[in-house]
């Protein structure tokens, strides 16, 4: 592979850090899904929520996560050039 070519990946980030910029909606389900291992159904019971609100929930934190992420990645790329 041509060096020229060659992006150097950085995976330097703090997970916590992350997740504290989640809404505390997001932070909650994603916490008790991903983390704690509770179904939908536990959260939903838990959060007195209904099942399809902790999917969204979920799905919409980790879309969040996954913006936040690249963007502290483009961010530190920028920065070492």
């Amino acid at each position: 592979m041509d060096e020229s070519n060659e992006e150097e990946l950085v995976f330097d980030f703090n997970a916590q850090e992350l997740l504290d910029q989640l809404p505390d909606a997001y932070k909650m389900v994603f916490n008790l899904y991903v983390l704690e291992g509770y179904s939908h159904q536990e959260i939903a019971d838990t959060l007195q929520i209904s099942v399809a609100m902790s999917k969204t929930q979920l799905f919409r934190a980790k879309e969040r996560l996954r913006k936040i992420y690249f963007q502290q990645q483009k961010t530190l790329k920028n920065e070492h050039y």
